[in-house]
């Protein structure tokens, strides 16, 4: 099931103190309303009911897709200590259940940006692999206009398109952002070489680790 609790946030701008909602869990299957509203990230957005003023608001939560047969933490870059070694706890406090779990067809990761959350979340809802998009995102890197790599902050899988293709967001330090569609063939092409591997409970899968996984892999076949 979805948990929430309150907390009271006072306002950056004007002082203005009032209610704000943070989701421990959020089940999709028995909230699905809560789906978009992750996706656009109303979920983390403080709204001033006096003044207006709008901010960010990070905090952990647990993404469940009993449909798509995945889990996802988000834990962000600003997560306290104390979150941190809370959720390492309860993961291996629960080490029998994700064992089930994973006998049922599960995936577990992590994550420690909302867009990364955002695109585990598509990959997963398109049935496919992360560890093939993640290796794709660096091809998307590597083919965008080379001037403008220094402005990247974020590249996002965004999905499949009708053509059957993926779709990447380039998103840039300036508010811009670029889409970049890849066949679906090469993301085919890519799984050949990376289905295999299935990472540890909850691990991070991002385009700047997806090379270790593949490497220890390698050593792990040549013992």
């Amino acid at each position: 099931m979805s948990m929430q609790n309150e907390i009271t946030l006072t306002c950056k701008d004007c002082g203005h103190s009032q209610n704000f909602t943070m989701w421990n869990s959020i089940n999709i299957v028995l909230n699905p309303e809560l789906n978009d509203k992750l996706k656009n990230q109303s979920l983390f957005r403080f709204k001033c009911e006096e003044c207006g003023e709008e901010f960010t608001v990070e905090y952990p939560v647990l993404y469940h897709d009993a449909n798509n047969k995945f889990m996802i933490q988000y834990l962000p870059d600003t997560a306290s200590k104390e979150d941190v070694e809370k959720f390492e706890k309860e993961k291996e406090d629960a080490i029998d259940v994700l064992n089930q779990f994973t006998n049922m067809g599960y995936k577990f990761r992590a994550v420690r940006t909302r867009g990364n959350l955002i695109s585990k979340i598509y990959t997963f809802e398109n049935g496919l692999n992360d560890l093939p998009v993640e290796f794709l995102k660096n091809v998307v890197y590597n083919e965008s206009p080379e001037e403008m790599r220094n402005n990247l902050v974020d590249i996002r899988f965004d999905g499949i398109d009708d053509e059957n293709k993926l779709m990447f967001i380039l998103i840039y330090n300036d508010g811009n952002s670029l889409m970049c569609k890849i066949p679906k063939n090469t993301y085919d092409d890519a799984i050949t070489n990376l289905e295999f591997i299935e990472p540890e409970y909850y691990s991070e899968v991002t385009m700047n680790n997806v090379f270790g996984y593949i490497k220890k892999e390698a050593e792990k076949e040549g013992e």
